[in-house]
């Protein structure tokens, strides 16, 4: 058994991978608004938006967590800038679906629609 004098902060790693799994939940929602399988599009931006929501929760439990923090897994500008990254990978995808409902757009150009299919496939 090793003895450790400093702890290991492990718990950033299982924060981004919610964020990722918030992403993907995010992009399937997007293709879902896109290619029309949905009668619904409100339903399905409200996901997006709770998907975002609980991002914006967790980059602000990261932020917590590294000013509480002494020692961290790697620098702490760069967990940092990773989570507001991917958190504003959320936005983005979150900003696009809201556009599409505001703007009550109800065909989607097969150049969005592929746009979309490249984000879910970015966020796997």
């Amino acid at each position: 058994m090793a003895f450790r004098l400093l702890p290991r902060e492990d718990e950033y790693f299982t924060l981004f991978s919610q964020m990722t799994a918030k992403m993907q939940e995010a992009s399937n929602a997007l293709v879902e608004l896109t290619q029309g399988s949905s009668d619904n599009f409100e339903v399905v931006v409200k996901r997006i938006k709770d998907a975002e929501h609980s991002c914006d929760a967790i980059t602000h439990e990261i932020t917590t967590k590294l000013n509480k923090s002494f020692i961290t897994p790697f620098d702490r500008e760069d967990i940092y800038a990773l989570s507001v990254a991917l958190d504003d990978v959320l936005d983005y995808i979150d900003a696009g679906a809201r556009a599409i409902l505001m703007y009550n757009i109800k065909e989607i150009t097969e150049h969005a629609k592929h746009l979309a299919k490249v984000i879910q496939g970015l966020t796997i």
